[in-house]
């Protein structure tokens, strides 16, 4: 973790405006692309980064793009190691996933299967 960037970039412009992305692939947090391995876990360096940033945006990188579903029980963890809002990704692909998601406290970033069709944009719920 490059702490005196994520400094630099804090005085700048103030955590909460920073989103930091942990991108995750087969357990093991991907750089440069999704094409290297750091080794580490996102929940091994959840505390260090949390000072720098307002929110996470977590991808679940083994299941991007397939149309295959998520990994619940993985964003469960994160969420067990956090309380700063995460945006989860990667493979969510049904309004039920959407849902489980937002039980966990999350937001979730789906494409491929709103491109595709295969999940509906529904109107959002009224506030109660």
């Amino acid at each position: 973790v490059n702490e005196k960037f994520l400094r630099a970039v804090r005085r700048a412009i103030g955590k909460r405006r920073v989103v930091l992305a942990l991108d995750t692939m087969r357990g093991r947090i991907v750089v440069k692309g999704w094409r290297a391995s750091t080794g580490l876990r996102p929940e091994d360096v959840i505390e260090q980064i949390e000072p720098y940033c307002g929110s996470l945006l977590c991808t679940y990188v083994d299941k991007e793009g397939m149309m295959q579903g998520t990994n619940l029980k993985w964003f469960a963890r994160l969420r067990q190691a956090t309380k700063l809002p995460i945006i989860a990704a990667g493979g969510v692909t049904t309004q039920q996933e959407v849902d489980a998601l937002e039980k966990l406290g999350m937001d979730a970033a789906v494409g491929m299967a709103v491109y595709t069709g295969k999940l509906k944009l529904l109107p959002p719920k009224p506030a109660k």
